[in-house]
């Protein structure tokens, strides 16, 4: 596997960014969100990146966790693909001095794919729109539960012609529980990193 940079970034007691590091503006160019690959991104609140409430709710009591000192760290793996590549990430979050929180972000795994034209954000997209878990990138098929985004394709009658809908982000029932768990938990219970998901390399 190529060598990936660490992506570090922090926020304050408010939850503003307020230092990133190379790697995070070299990922964020493949996102076309204006600003976002950009240092004058510092000062923006995390909560205006993280856009699903239930997604931000759980964040808010990890953070508040942490802050207190509850627990020493959280550390998470989860999907962050590309339409080229299936891509498990190893996310690791920390306290440090005036409740600010330290995050680092690894690529830990990675395979090649046959193109998802889906997750591609440069083209263009219907109003329709399909929710996608950020977690472990799975998608909600009536009567069949969350299926990997490859078995949905074929599927969904939607995707077949025209413009590609668009994805609405946020976490499914199953990632939703991990995350639960792992807030809830005493500092001392369990194990160390919570996993989101099947990783399915082929």
């Amino acid at each position: 596997m190529p060598d990936f940079p660490e992506i570090h970034y922090q926020i304050d007691a408010r939850d503003s960014l307020v230092s990133i590091n190379d790697a995070w503006v070299q990922e964020a160019e493949r996102v076309p969100e204006p600003g976002l690959a950009s240092r004058t991104i510092l000062g923006r609140g995390l909560w205006q990146l993280i856009k699903d409430w239930p997604l931000q709710s759980l964040f808010d009591g990890i953070f508040r966790r942490l802050r207190a000192g509850e627990i020493p760290r959280a550390a998470y793996l989860f999907r962050c693909d590309t339409p080229t590549s299936r891509r498990l990430h190893r996310l690791l979050i920390t306290a440090g001095s005036n409740h600010s929180l330290h995050f680092k972000s690894t690529i830990v795994a990675i395979h090649e794919r046959p193109k998802v034209p889906l997750l591609d954000t440069t083209i263009p997209r219907s109003t329709e729109v399909l929710r996608i878990c950020s977690w472990c990138k799975r998608i909600p098929l009536p009567g069949e539960g969350w299926v990997e985004v490859e078995d949905a394709l074929g599927r969904l009658d939607a995707l077949d012609a025209g413009p590609m809908p668009a994805l609405s982000h946020g976490m499914c029932p199953a990632c939703s529980q991990t995350m639960l768990f792992f807030l809830d938990r005493p500092s001392a219970v369990g194990p160390d990193i919570a996993t989101f998901g099947e990783w399915r390399p082929t």
